[in-house]
């Protein structure tokens, strides 16, 4: 391990050398940010970073980024959240007014982009029950005076119940009754899960995202008269060992959406005449790690038009 004033150089030089090339997203920047910044392989060379500070590009809002853990770092260098298909697809779907639901709110990605996109006559309710993250969320949340998010600082699932979670990191932000990648010694704490039935009475929401490290059955069973009522377009990420380690598979979240009338679609990236678009195809549950889209037949008429759109004839 390098000592820590030689990392702190390390880490400022190729601070001032990739981050601009990075940021404008030059050609060829994702091997370049590869090299000398990456995932969490690359922790290592960002041990200690400090807190940076940087307006994102596409929501507009300040952020406070822990740099020294890749998901923040990678934004800090992108200047955006990395998930660029997620937010491609948030900009032509979200509009102002609109009621969003973002369950796994994480330290607020997603969130920030669709409080942008809802304007002052919009909202976007987030269930997050890691102290961590909502540590970072509440700071995003004060620091730009943002009105229309709201939080609950509870998982949900199927029932109510307490869960226990490892609180120190921000790679996991829900519960789980078989947290992925935890061991005995990590210290845990209970977390509250309500049904978000429960919490959503009287809202109308147009589109829901669940990203909850496996948990995704439990969270949908638990807004089943939310969906069937309303059939807003759902986002879940799709990994199936997180799956597995609470007990389920993609076969049997597939199953449970179908239940409720959905189609499933695989979300994708694709770039046209110089710039990036995203696409659906068609959801097979054999493939791996990615997020799916699922669209009920009955969805608002314009989001199924633009979904359609971007749907590939495959």
């Amino acid at each position: 391990m390098l000592k820590a004033p030689f990392l702190r150089v390390l880490q400022n030089i190729i601070t001032m050398i990739v981050r601009p090339y990075v940021v404008r997203e030059f050609p060829g920047w994702g091997k370049v940010y590869a090299a000398l910044v990456g995932d969490y392989k690359r922790d290592w060379l960002w041990v200690a970073a400090p807190t940076k500070i940087m307006r994102g590009k596409v929501h507009g809002y300040v952020m406070h980024l822990n740099v020294s853990q890749w998901p923040d770092r990678s934004t800090y260098f992108l200047g955006r959240w990395h998930d660029l298909e997620m937010q491609l697809l948030q900009r032509d779907l979200i509009r102002q007014g609109d009621t969003i639901v973002d369950v796994g709110a994480h330290r607020g990605d997603f969130a920030l982009v669709a409080s942008r996109l809802v304007g002052d006559t919009g909202k976007v309710i987030c269930f997050e029950p890691n102290s961590v993250c909502l540590k970072a969320l509440d700071l995003e949340i004060a620091s730009n005076r943002i009105k229309n998010i709201l939080i609950h600082r509870v998982g949900l699932g199927d029932r109510e119940e307490e869960l226990k979670q490892n609180p120190s990191t921000l790679a996991l932000s829900v519960p789980s009754v078989n947290p992925y990648g935890q061991v005995g010694e990590v210290e845990q704490v209970k977390v509250k899960i309500k049904k978000g039935d429960d919490l959503l009475k009287g809202q109308h929401p147009r589109l829901i995202k669940i990203d909850v490290e496996g948990f995704e059955c439990n969270v949908i069973a638990g807004l089943a008269d939310t969906i069937n009522q309303h059939q807003p377009v759902i986002v879940t990420e799709i990994v199936p060992r997180h799956l597995a380690a609470c007990g389920f598979s993609v076969e049997d979240l597939w199953q449970l959406m179908r239940r409720s009338g959905y189609e499933g679609y695989r979300l994708g990236l694709s770039k046209k005449g110089g710039s990036y678009t995203w696409e659906l195809a068609r959801f097979d549950i054999k493939d791996q790690d990615y997020d799916a889209v699922w669209i009920h037949p009955s969805s608002n008429s314009d989001y199924v038009a633009v979904l359609n759109n971007h749907t590939r004839n495959t």
